[in-house]
């Protein structure tokens, strides 16, 4: 099972799994909800409900780049992390 990431966490959601690629709805108390996991694409960190780091995303295995607003020429990532600029 997933969950929301969470850097301190110990129960497994510690680990980026990938970016759910479009909201998914679900009820209160469901255990199970079908979504799509995005592990290769660009990812606006600003959208994020939480802050994730770019040694995370290297540790997952996602090909993502991360970057701090629309403008894709900002990137959130190290320097020479690349990204269109």
């Amino acid at each position: 099972m997933y969950g929301l990431y969470q850097t301190g966490a110990a129960d497994g959601r510690q680990n980026l799994a990938g970016f759910v690629f479009a909201e998914v709805l679900f009820a209160p108390g469901q255990t199970k909800v079908p979504a799509a996991l995005l592990w290769h694409g660009s990812v606006i960190t600003a959208k994020l409900p939480v802050a994730v780091t770019q040694q995370a995303v290297i540790v997952a295995r996602c090909h993502v780049e991360l970057f701090a607003s629309e403008r894709f020429g900002t990137t959130a990532g190290p320097a020479g992390s690349g990204g269109p600029g």
